[in-house]
């Protein structure tokens, strides 16, 4: 996420960036597990990454940022749906939906052959600018990213991501030192 952070940067000027990250709450410290039931758990909370340190401070900054989330989000949506904080939607351009291998329930060789395709109509509002889930699969990740096509070329999107993919990878050799 901090290649992301990195990216944002770059692309809005600002050395404090944005980002709203998607929350699936399904199982937020109660002793039951909500996997296998149908309801709109999830919530999108933003969070601001100062990028004036060092690559691994960043790094370390960002997982206390995202451990320290209470109640998977769910209080911030509270407090923004009493209008005492901005829905991250307003603060952010960019929503990331992080689903990591535990999450799937496919088994391996369905989910290596499925292509996803969603067709929404152009006048479709989007809440923001791009939603991008990051889908990590048994030994890869795939990042499906969902943008209007009024606002963006399909050429801009794939820049976005491979320069996203470009930063992460550098995040990663800087950690490796």
């Amino acid at each position: 996420m901090v290649g992301l952070y990195r990216y944002l940067a770059k692309w809005t000027g600002n050395k404090n960036p944005v980002a709203a990250f998607r929350l699936h709450r399904r199982n937020i410290g109660q002793q039951n597990d909500y996997l296998d039931v149908a309801g709109r758990f999830a919530g999108e909370i933003p969070l601001r990454l100062s990028l004036e340190s060092e690559v691994s401070e960043q790094v370390g900054l960002f997982q206390n940022l995202f451990r320290k989330i209470p109640s998977g989000g769910l209080t911030y949506e509270i407090l923004a749906y009493q209008g005492l904080l901005p829905v991250a939607r307003n603060v952010s351009p960019i929503v990331v939906n992080y689903q990591p291998y535990s999450m799937s329930s496919l088994p391996q060789d369905i989910l290596d052959t499925l292509k996803v395709r969603q067709f929404e109509s152009s006048e479709h509002d989007r809440f923001y600018q791009i939603d991008l889930i990051v889908r990590e699969n048994k030994d890869q990740i795939v990042i499906i990213a969902k943008y209007s096509r009024n606002q963006f070329e399909d050429s801009t999107i794939e820049n976005i991501v491979h320069e996203w993919r470009q930063m992460t990878e550098a995040v990663i050799s800087e950690m490796n030192k």
